[in-house]
């Protein structure tokens, strides 16, 4: 198994704060709270594809 392959426990909580921090600081920098919505659901996609790209290649091999 490769060293790319293998899945990173600490990411979730990584992504998790990361989130969670921009969303406060958008707050706190005047976004309305309703926009932020669209906001967490962008940036879980992205997190998916960048889980999933592992597994892609992993199929390819």
């Amino acid at each position: 198994m490769s060293r790319l392959s293998r899945p990173v426990p600490a990411a979730d909580l990584i992504a998790f704060v990361a989130v969670l921090v921009t969303g406060v600081i958008l707050v706190a920098g005047g976004v309305p709270p309703e926009s932020l919505g669209l906001v967490a659901m962008s940036m879980a996609a992205l997190y998916g594809s960048f889980r999933a790209a592992p597994a892609r290649m992993r199929a390819r091999s």
